[in-house]
């Protein structure tokens, strides 16, 4: 998948490796001729729209934990 402007930048902000993204955009198709002269190919998904899915990372919760120290427990 490739995302430009707002969209990349969204992305490329709020979710890490493997997190979960619903994508939805227009397929395009690569094609070129390698050094050796073999012909090659990649399909692409240019992002158009997405959606955060599931609930927040290990990651997150672990940080928020971190942040609570000993002074913030009232007993």
């Amino acid at each position: 998948c490739v995302a430009f402007g707002k969209t990349g930048e969204n992305i490329n902000q709020y979710l890490g490796k493997g997190d979960p993204l619903f994508v939805e955009g227009r397929l395009t198709l690569d094609q070129w001729e390698a050094q050796d002269g073999t012909k090659r190919s990649k399909h692409k998904v240019a992002v158009q729209s997405f959606q955060f899915i599931g609930g927040k990372s290990n990651q997150d919760t672990q940080q928020q934990a971190r942040q609570v120290s000993d002074d913030d427990i009232p007993f």
